[in-house]
């Protein structure tokens, strides 16, 4: 809408972000604890991801043999890249195994996605300061923008289901990569806005990448085009390109009517630092909503494994939204299909207790076993789990199993509210196993001299902090 002079007026929620990213960032003591965790934690996701030669191929430069100047360093690997494509690379990398961190409003999403466009801008900055004498940004710097994208990103999923409206969540990574990076590139509230706004007028991509019977591998590579596109958006922006105030309003045109079939598109409240501490680091490699199956199927392992041929039915009572993401039938065809099916990860973890990525294969999927567990898995909304899981105070992902013998037996049934990376598990030997997870994703990625200088700095937030960003970058160089 035009004002009295006929300025557009800007969409409040716009200049709600805009305000959050150009304020001093947040820097409680429990909310740096935990994305000095997160960010760790998504580093070494992408580390472990250097397995996999899929992944590989997609991080180099567009043109093989191209040399930038303060290129950003990709963890891992010799690629010094532009930080378009070394976002693209990092956040790439850090989602391909389905293993970073999850957040859960009305949206699901991985507000970790975006660490990838942080590590890219905050090296390059660096890179270009120090070739100029100037001081480099330390990696407080780099945690704290992490924290802020978080905000954003989460803040954009409390209310709003982007699966309900068929789009996929990468815009939320768009929108808050574009926003907090420009402001790492030392735009102004106008520049932010512009780049905010410009992530929007890109409106949201189709999700059937994640759907079946259509879910295919570009869900692992999604998060890397968003993230590079917001870090290509902030760039822009600073050099000076238009803002359009009423992105989500204007009429006709607009994000809200265009793409969101005029339904409300709202903030719950101002971001502040509640996402951060509020997200589910995952000790599997599993969609998110699945994490509580998988660890009520691993407990109650040692009671089925040598009576797997008597199960008659396997029953599983989970929340609407897990059913709308991972409860699929049918053949699955890959493994983006199989990371997402709650009936073959709760399968595999009956059959041997535990699950690795390899698990996923077309290899591990011919066991027959696995399709016959399928085939008589039943999964039912429970109403109390669906409430707990939208109640802001509650905040659960919970997921029950119960497994049913021929002979009219069957087993507890096993209640698992929060996953085991949930706040409310870290000392419920939740760290424990996240320590764990990142030292064995970080043995596939680097050298036993890199794997000596990364692992103090996990324990160690203040001697993070203090680190030059691109000497930081440069030890992780593969």
């Amino acid at each position: 809408m035009a004002s009295e002079s006929g300025e557009l007026e800007l969409d409040p929620l716009i200049g709600d972000l805009a305000d959050y990213i150009c304020a001093p960032p947040p820097d409680g003591e429990a909310a740096l604890d935990a994305a000095h965790l997160t960010v760790m934690d998504t580093l070494g996701c992408g580390l472990g991801a250097l397995g996999d030669p899929d992944c590989r191929k997609r991080l180099g430069p567009h043109v093989p043999g191209t040399i930038v100047p303060n290129g950003a360093q990709v963890p891992g690997t010799p690629h010094r890249l532009d930080p378009v494509q070394a976002a693209f690379a990092n956040a790439t990398m850090n989602r391909w195994l389905d293993y970073n961190e999850s957040y859960f409003g009305k949206e699901g999403g991985h507000p970790s996605d975006n660490i990838g466009a942080v590590f890219a801008v905050c090296d390059y900055i660096s890179r270009v300061n120090r070739s100029k004498g100037e001081a480099p940004l330390k990696m407080r710097d780099l945690i704290q923008a992490c924290l802020m994208t978080h905000e954003v990103h989460g803040g954009l999923a409390n209310e709003n289901s982007y699966l309900d409206h068929g789009l996929d969540h990468e815009l939320m990574i768009r929108v808050a990569s574009a926003g907090v990076t420009c402001r790492l590139f030392g735009g102004t509230r106008d520049h932010v806005i512009s780049a905010i706004t410009n992530a929007f007028a890109d409106g949201g991509t189709l999700r059937l990448y994640r759907q079946p019977p259509t879910t295919g591998t570009r869900k692992c590579w999604a998060a890397g085009d968003a993230a590079s596109r917001g870090v290509r958006l902030a760039m822009l922006a600073v050099l000076g390109e238009d803002a359009y105030p009423t992105v989500l309003s204007a009429p006709k045109y607009g994000f809200i009517e265009r793409r969101w079939g005029g339904d409300p598109f709202t903030l719950r409240e101002p971001p502040s630092d509640k996402v951060i501490q509020n997200n589910v680091i995952k000790v599997w490699p599993t969609e998110g909503h699945a994490q509580s199956a998988l660890e009520a199927a691993v407990r109650l392992y040692p009671e089925v494994k040598d009576r797997i041929d008597d199960i008659e039915r396997i029953a599983i009572r989970s929340h609407t939204y897990t059913m709308k993401q991972v409860d699929r039938s049918g053949p699955l065809r890959n493994e983006a299909d199989r990371d997402h099916c709650i009936q073959y990860i709760v399968a595999i973890g009956l059959l041997q207790g535990r699950l690795a990525y390899e698990d996923y294969s077309d290899e591990r999927a011919a066991d027959p076993r696995i399709d016959a567990l399928r085939d008589i898995t039943t999964v039912t909304a429970d109403d109390g789990f669906t409430s707990d899981y939208y109640d802001l105070n509650v905040k659960s992902d919970a997921n029950a199993v119960q497994v049913h013998f021929k002979d009219g037996s069957s087993t507890e049934d096993m209640v698992v509210d929060f996953p085991l990376g949930h706040k409310n598990r870290r000392t419920d030997g939740g760290i424990d196993r996240i320590g764990e997870k990142f030292r064995e994703n970080i043995v596939v990625g680097l050298t036993h001299h890199q794997q000596a200088f990364l692992l103090p700095l996990f324990d160690d937030r203040a001697a993070l902090e203090a680190m030059d960003v691109d000497t930081f970058m440069d030890a992780l160089a593969g």
